[in-house]
Parts: C-alpha cells; structure tokens; sequence
C-alpha cells in the first residue's frame, strides 16, 4: 500500500487524467551498457499466465516503444539455457 505522499501524487496525478501503475513490472529490466540496449524480461513457469496488471503493463511500455519479452523456464534450467540465449539475442 502506497504512503500518505504517495497516495497524494497517485490522486493528483489521476486527476489530471493519467494513467498510475504500479503493479505488473517485468521481473527484470536487462541493460546492455556496450550496445545501450534495455529488455523488459518477465520469466514464467510453463503453465503460468500474466496476470491483468501485466498485461497492462506490458502493453504500455510496448506503445511506449520499449522491448518486452516473455521467457518460459522449466525446473530444469539448464535445459532451457540455449532457449534463453536465443531468445535474448533476438
């Protein structure tokens, strides 16, 4: 739960007809400080879904122009590491 200024700013900021969120971050945001590039990464279990807020969230930064991706990774990692790298070289 937000605190009392933030919950101010929140309502300020809704007021003036902008959207506030704060839920459904990816879990990562991967920077590469030789090439400047930025990847929003969400990792997921196989079976597992985004939820609204990530979906939302996902959405935006997408229309914001941002790279967001979504990996599946199984209990057995390494299995998956070839996966991973193929998929963040993408």
């Amino acid at each position: 739960m937000a605190n009392k200024r933030e919950q101010t700013v929140k309502e300020e900021a809704l007021k003036l007809g902008w959207d506030v969120l704060r839920s459904g971050w990816p879990d990562f945001l991967l920077y590469n400080k030789y090439t400047n590039e930025a990847i929003f990464l969400e990792v997921k279990s196989f079976g597992d879904c985004l939820s609204k807020d990530q979906k939302k969230m996902h959405k935006v930064l997408r229309q914001l122009g941002f790279d967001v991706r979504m990996i599946r990774v199984g209990k057995n990692t390494e299995k998956h590491r070839k996966f991973i790298k193929k998929r963040l070289e993408t």
